[in-house]
């Protein structure tokens, strides 16, 4: 994710080169599942919030939270519903303490959310 100026980005994979120019509020993001590159625009704020201590939110889906958790923390995401993560938030969370921000989501999303080790899993509340 790009705050500001200008990136250019160049990828050579197999036989294929791809290469585009990142501007400020661009996301760009690549896989072994998804080798090409796909960016997406996104608000900056909310992805470098974390470096001051916070998550910031607005209207942002659980799918996006997921993957700033693994960027952020490097923590393994499993979701045992996929409605979970379609669920979106607004909000600012505290980021810098693990034991502050996952019982927040936990009771902000009506979900359980359980971390053992580097493994955190969103699940449903039983009935």
């Amino acid at each position: 994710m790009l705050n500001s100026g200008k990136v250019a980005v160049d990828r050579h994979a197999w036989f294929a080169r791809e290469n585009l120019l990142m501007q400020p509020g661009d996301l760009v993001e690549t896989s072994a599942a998804a080798p090409h590159l796909a960016r997406r625009h996104v608000q900056p704020a909310l992805y470098s919030a974390w470096t001051q201590g916070e998550l910031r939110l607005q209207q942002t889906s659980v799918r996006d939270i997921v993957q700033l958790l693994r960027d952020a923390y490097g923590w393994q995401i499993v979701a045992t519903d996929s409605t979970i993560l379609r669920q979106t938030l607004t909000g600012i969370l505290p980021a810098n303490t693990p034991d502050l921000l996952l019982p927040a989501l936990a009771k902000t999303l009506g979900v359980q959310v359980t971390r053992t080790g580097n493994v955190v899993r969103f699940q449903p509340l039983a009935q």
